[in-house]
């Protein structure tokens, strides 16, 4: 069995043509880039293009002709039975020495998918979810970070989050849309009550009690719009990240391809999707979600912290899924329908359902 592989663009020079040179009356000269066919390992130039005058030799009747030179092996073609030898012989194939990985890939791709055991910290991770989340009086979720062992190792981070800050005010003077977007982000996460100022007598918390997170813009495909994304893994004075020491989970959502098969099934198709769905979660341990911000740069930095799941950090799509899924849980009684859809035809905050009658999908709001 052999694998090919891909073949950096080359150069080639046309000089081995020296003693043509003579009978060239015109020609146009293009970069020549090699190609290597995967299938059959031909290798293929792309050069000289265009009318091509060519005078009659003694032995060899060449014709006038708009063609492209082939290589093939270490010869070269001119659409004639004439060969030029040439003098560098490049090899166009690249193997894989590791077969028995790539059969190994080759017949994972190909069982049918098990469902794989959760591993220590995973186990550990739903455990802490389940020993310290609560709910409010209207039914918010509240969660704690899953750290690893603890948070001792952070050191000082908030000498780098004021740069970072910095550092945007500077684009901001440069793209007025991108400032009037982010003041407008900010000033909505204040209202809503997802930050809140933190007291000047709060400040002061050993390195190891807070961490504070960079931000910084991300714009969409068209360059236009921005979102702001908060930066879990910046590293603070000791080189720690929040992020290194949050557990990441496991897994509890259905794969998406099997979602979509199922989703296919239906004969009348139901999609949702949960508006801000990380920021309908309240963290308890909002010290460690502590950002820099102020509307103006000649206005004194003002410290904030999130109160509700940032997105960015690495416990974030654990802890939103599994309120989700708890929330089906603890519902299944009053909802069993509604329930059952959210734990098995969810994908992250994308609801992908359906029913084969109106009335079942209607029953779905009701029961």
């Amino acid at each position: 069995m052999r694998f090919g592989g891909d073949r950096a663009p080359e150069g080639v020079s046309v000089a081995i043509l020296y003693y043509l040179a003579d009978s060239l009356v015109e020609y146009h000269y293009q970069d020549c880039t090699n190609r290597m066919d995967r299938e059959n390992g031909q290798f293929h130039l792309k050069g000289i293009r265009g009318g091509i005058s060519l005078s009659t030799f003694s032995d060899n009747s060449l014709y006038s002709t708009r063609t492209f030179f082939n290589c093939n092996g270490n010869h070269f073609r001119l659409g004639c039975s004439w060969k030029i030898s040439c003098q560098r012989i490049i090899s166009n194939h690249a193997s894989y020495n590791a077969v028995e990985f790539q059969l190994d890939k080759f017949w994972q791709l190909e069982e049918l998918s098990e469902t794989k055991p959760f591993t220590n910290e995973e186990i550990a991770c739903e455990n802490h979810f389940k020993r310290t989340y609560t709910r409010d009086s209207t039914g918010r979720f509240a969660v704690k970070f899953p750290f690893r062992d603890s948070s001792d190792e952070l050191g000082s981070s908030r000498d780098i989050t004021v740069h970072r800050l910095q550092q945007i005010e500077r684009r901001f003077s440069k793209n007025q849309s991108l400032s009037d977007q982010y003041h407008k982000f900010m000033d909505d996460y204040l209202k809503l009550g997802h930050m809140e100022l933190i007291p000047e007598n709060e400040i002061d918390v050993p390195a190891s009690s807070s961490f504070y997170l960079p931000h910084h813009p991300v714009p969409n495909k068209n360059g236009d719009k921005f979102r702001v994304v908060f930066d879990g893994s910046a590293k603070s004075s000791s080189g720690i990240s929040l992020n290194d020491k949050l557990m990441v989970g496991p897994q509890l959502q259905t794969g998406l391809t099997t979602l979509l098969l199922r989703f296919r099934m239906h004969k009348i198709a139901i999609n949702a999707d949960i508006e801000k769905m990380y920021r309908q979660i309240t963290l308890h341990d909002s010290d460690f979600q502590r950002i820099v911000w102020r509307n103006s740069p000649f206005e004194p930095i003002q410290d904030f912290r999130l109160t509700r799941i940032a997105y960015g950090t690495a416990s974030a799509p654990y802890l939103a899924i599994k309120c989700l899924q708890q929330l089906a849980l603890n519902e299944s009684n009053n909802f069993p329908l509604a329930s059952k859809a959210a734990l098995k035809d969810f994908y992250v905050d994308d609801l992908m359902s359906g029913a084969n009658s109106s009335l079942k999908l209607w029953n779905y709001k009701t029961s």
